[in-house]
């Protein structure tokens, strides 16, 4: 999984995370992760000098994460800088314990165990975020490379708006990852958006993922304006 990626999953396991209140606790294991009224919206991601957009739909037990490219030139080609690497469409299942990934331009997914990392969660207060009043929170995860830390703000409905997490990498560095979401819209949100589309097939086994070659449109990176 490349570095860009890593971090969105990693972010987007602690944004899902149930209010803790005032004091530091451990995630728990009875309920979902998110606990809120379903929403859509627009994830916009920075991180190692590049820009994701990703369209995602929640509801309690169920997200599903749609990537966005940037603009193809006439010939469909990506802008200069731009990369397609990466898997079009994430569907979490934590009702099932299982996550798809799925390839539309050749109808294949992916499936992997859903897994609730340990985090631990705390309230610092409350701040303005872009005319918003928003609860702030701390948070603590640990990887395999060590501990990730951040700082996540979300409404009284426990919708996340704005994150800032430092991953640690191999060799002792660390990546800064920012993530805004826009343009949320709570309401119903149709429930086949989290199902197995029909027709799709396991992904062929031993085949290799090349950039380029297999990620569908809606798979851009593109650097930071």
């Amino acid at each position: 999984m490349g570095i860009l990626a890593r971090s969105i999953v990693l972010a987007s396991l602690v944004a899902a995370l149930p209010a803790s209140g005032a004091m530091a606790t451990e995630q728990g294991e009875e309920g979902f992760s998110y606990q809120g009224p379903p929403y859509t919206a627009v994830q916009r991601t920075r991180s190692a000098g590049m820009e994701t957009v990703q369209r995602v739909f929640v509801m309690p037990g169920r997200r599903r994460l749609e990537m966005q490219a940037p603009p193809a030139g006439t010939d469909g080609s990506l802008p200069a800088g731009a990369v397609s690497m990466m898997p079009g469409v994430v569907i979490e299942r934590e009702d099932l314990g299982v996550q798809w990934v799925l390839f539309p331009q050749m109808r294949a997914y992916m499936e992997q165990p859903h897994h609730r990392p340990r985090i631990r969660k705390t309230l610092e207060g409350e701040e303005t975020v872009g005319g918003r009043r928003l609860r702030r929170y701390r948070y603590e995860m640990e990887t395999g490379e060590g501990k990730v830390t951040g700082t996540l703000w979300e409404d009284a409905r426990g919708i996340p708006h704005r994150m800032v997490q430092v991953t640690p990498m191999p060799g002792g560095t660390t990546l800064k990852t920012e993530i805004v979401w826009e343009r949320i819209q709570v309401g119903e949100v149709d429930e086949k958006l989290f199902e197995l589309p029909a027709g799709y097939r396991p992904f062929p086994a031993g085949m290799p993922m090349l950039p380029g070659q297999m990620a569908p449109p809606g798979m851009g990176m593109q650097p930071s304006p």
